[in-house]
Parts: C-alpha cells; structure tokens; sequence
C-alpha cells in the first residue's frame, strides 16, 4: 500500500478530525491577528505619537475615559482569542498521538493486519505533528503582536494617569 493510499484510508477515520480543528485553528489565529492590529492601529493613533514626542498635553486631550475603556476592551478581548488559539495548538500532539492509540488497537485483535493499521496509526502523529508545529510558528508571530499592544496601552495608562496627577497639583496650586 502506498503513502497516498494510507493518507487517504485514514482521512475517514480519524485524520479528519485534525484537520477540521486546523482550519478551526487557522481561523482563529486570523481573527485574533486582525484584533491584535486593530488594537495596534487604535493605540498608536490614539496617542503613541505624543507619548514618543512628549507632548503630554495633546496625549490627555487624545485619551479621554472613553477611548481608554475602549482599548483595554480591545485588549482583553484580543487576549482572550490568543488564549483560544494557544490552548487549541496544543492539543494537536495529542490529537496525533490519540489516533495512533486509536488505529493500533485492533491490531491486538487482528495480527494479519499488523502493517497497514501500524501505517494509518503514524499518519494520526504525522498530522497532528504538523499542525502543530506549523500552529507554534504562527504562535510566535502572534505573541508578540499581542505582547507589544498590552505593553503600549500600560504605557500609555500611566502616562494618563501623570498627567492627571499633574494636572490635579497645578490646580491645588493655583487655588493657594
């Protein structure tokens, strides 16, 4: 029996699977990449121009309540489809190496059939293999996507919150 045969005879078992979660994966990693650039778009417009050229009074004009509500939903919301996406690429390993399990038990059953069942049962760790490595580089790329945005949106938090305790003792000041 050739490769492609033992691919293909294993598809209807069990592989199949694999690669619905794949594409269930895929779509998730493209939909927390655009949140991620998104939030990125939002917080670098939102005010990363000032905060770089310390211009502190245009960032507060820039950052109201509102549009910082806005970004930390953002975040969070792009922080949990990451989250998502990361559990999800770690169960392909054991996807692979539970239609391994799953093809080599009736060969306890039936010896005569012992090549082809130990054949199909690789194909299961072969693709979960795959997906999942393939799903980790995706991961790396994402990451720090996901990393760099909570980063700016802390930073310019706490530039917020300066500005507002400054502005808060220049007027305690000028009411002396």
């Amino acid at each position: 029996m050739s490769i492609r045969e033992i691919l293909w005879s294993n598809w209807g078992r069990y592989d199949w699977i694999i690669f619905v979660l794949g594409a269930v994966n895929a779509g998730v990693f493209v939909y927390t990449l655009r949140l991620a650039k998104e939030m990125y778009r939002k917080v670098y417009s939102g005010g990363l121009h000032a905060l770089l050229q310390w211009d502190l009074d245009s960032l507060l004009r820039k950052l109201n309540s509102a549009n910082l509500e806005e970004l930390s939903e953002s975040q969070n919301r792009t922080e949990h489809w990451y989250a998502f996406f990361v559990n999800l690429t770690a169960i392909f390993p054991l996807l692979g190496i539970l239609g391994t399990v799953i093809s080599l038990l009736p060969m306890v059953a039936s010896l005569s059939d012992m090549q082809q069942n130990f054949f199909a049962a690789l194909t299961s760790t072969f693709w979960g293999l795959v997906f999942a490595i393939a799903f980790k580089l995706a991961d790396g790329y994402l990451s720090s996507r996901v990393e760099i945005n909570a980063q700016q949106l802390g930073l310019l938090l706490e530039q917020r919150d300066k500005i507002q305790r400054r502005n808060e003792a220049q007027r305690e000041e000028a009411l002396r």
